[in-house]
C-alpha cells in the first residue's frame, strides 16, 4: 500500500508506482492505462467491507480493561435540615435515656464495681428506646470488652458506635469491639485521617461528620469543633432535656455547651471537660458560665482532673453527679 507522504520531487526516470500515484500519473511501465483496473479494485473494496461485521474492523478501539474495586462505604453525613414553618417540630425524647460509664480512668464510686479496670480513657453507652450507642471505645479492647461483659452490656447490642476525636484514649478499643459485634455503622469527625477512615470502611459503614448531623431517633451530632484538635459531642434528648456527652471537650467544654444550650437549654454536662492542667481561676470561669447557660446538672470525669471535679462539686452541690467507671445514670430518675 501507498502510504500518504509529502510530495517529493524525482526525475521522471526514476519514478515509483507511489510517486506515479501522487502525482496523478496511472499508467504502468509499459504504458498501459490502469484507470480500468482501479475502478475494478475499488468496487471490490466496497463488497468486502459491507460483509465485514460491525465491530470486526482492526481499527476498532480495545474496550479497557476494569480494575477491581472495593464498594466505598464512606459517606458523608446529611446535616440537620429545619424546617420553614413557624413553629419547628422539636426532636422527640426518649421515654428512658441510660447512661453507662463503660471506661473511665476515675475508680467506681459505687459498690461492686472492684471487678471493674480503671484505665486512661473514655467510653459511654448511651440507651434509648430503641437505639444503643457506644460513645468513643477507650484506650484498648481487652479493657473496654472485660468492663461490658461485668457491667452485662452485650456488645452485640450495639447499633452505633461514635468516635469524638483522633486520640488512641478514645479509638483504641474499636479493633477488639469490631472484632466482637457489627455495628450498623461509625460516626466520626471528617477530620479524622484518611486512611484510618479507609482501613474502617472496608469493614463498616463509615458516616463522616462535618456539622450538626443526627445519628438516630432523639441524638445527635454537635458537628466538628475546634481547629488544632478537632471533636465532636453527642446530644440526647432524655426525658429531663437535652444531656450533652463530650469525650474531652478539647476544643472548651463551654463553647461546645454554648452551641447547644443556647438553642435548647441542658439538662446534663457529662463526660471529659479537660481541665486536668487548668487553674482555679480558670476552671471557676467554665463553671460560671456553664451555670450562666443554665446547665441543671454537671458529671465530670476522664480528663477533667481532681480539682476541676472538687470545685464543680463545691458549686453544683445537689447537682453535681459523681461519676467514674461503671456509673450509671438513669433519666428520669426512678425511686
Amino acid at each position: 500500500m501507498c502510504t500518504s507522504i509529502p510530495y517529493l520531487p524525482r526525475q521522471q526516470g526514476n519514478l515509483s508506482h507511489c510517486d506515479r500515484l501522487h502525482r496523478g500519473d496511472i499508467m504502468d511501465a509499459g504504458g498501459e492505462d490502469l484507470r480500468p483496473l482501479l475502478r475494478v479494485f475499488a468496487i471490490l473494496t466496497l463488497c468486502i467491507a459491507a460483509l465485514v461485521p460491525a465491530g470486526c474492523s482492526g481499527t476498532e478501539p480495545i474496550p479497557p480493561v476494569r480494575e477491581k474495586t472495593t464498594p466505598d462505604t464512606t459517606v458523608a453525613a446529611a446535616p440537620l435540615t429545619t424546617t420553614t414553618t413557624e413553629e419547628e417540630t422539636p426532636m422527640q425524647p426518649s421515654q428512658t435515656t441510660t447512661l453507662t460509664i463503660v471506661y473511665d480512668n476515675n475508680t467506681p464510686v459505687t459498690d461492686g464495681g472492684d471487678a471493674l479496670r480503671t484505665a486512661w480513657g473514655f467510653s459511654c453507652l448511651v440507651e434509648t428506646t430503641g437505639t444503643v450507642v457506644l460513645f468513643d471505645t477507650g484506650g484498648d479492647g481487652p479493657t473496654l470488652l472485660h468492663n461490658m461483659q461485668e457491667l452485662g452490656v452485650d456488645p452485640a447490642s450495639i447499633d452505633i458506635v461514635v468516635l469524638s476525636h483522633f486520640h488512641s484514649d478514645h479509638t483504641g478499643g474499636l479493633a477488639a469491639l469490631l472484632d466482637a459485634c457489627t455495628p450498623d455503622s461509625v460516626f466520626m469527625p471528617q477530620a479524622f485521617p484518611a486512611e484510618f477512615k479507609a482501613q474502617l470502611g472496608e469493614r463498616m459503614r463509615v458516616v463522616e461528620v462535618t456539622g450538626p448531623t443526627e445519628i438516630a431517633p432523639g441524638i445527635t451530632s454537635t458537628g466538628e469543633m475546634g481547629s488544632s484538635i478537632i471533636e465532636q459531642g453527642i446530644v440526647v434528648q432524655t426525658a429531663d432535656g437535652p444531656a450533652l456527652i463530650t469525650g474531652c471537650a478539647h476544643p472548651g467544654i463551654a463553647k461546645i455547651a454554648t452551641r447547644i444550650a443556647e438553642k435548647d437549654g441542658l439538662a446534663l454536662v457529662m463526660g471529659g471537660f479537660h481541665l486536668k492542667d487548668s487553674s482555679d481561676a480558670q476552671i471557676a470561669s467554665v463553671i460560671a458560665k456553664l451555670e450562666q447557660l443554665g446547665v441543671v446538672r454537671v458529671a465530670p470525669t476522664h480528663c477533667t482532673g481532681d480539682r476541676g471535679r472538687t470545685l464543680f462539686a463545691e458549686s453544683y452541690g445537689e447537682r453535681f453527679v459523681h461519676v467514674g467507671l461503671g456509673s450509671v445514670i438513669v433519666i428520669p430518675e426512678t425511686e
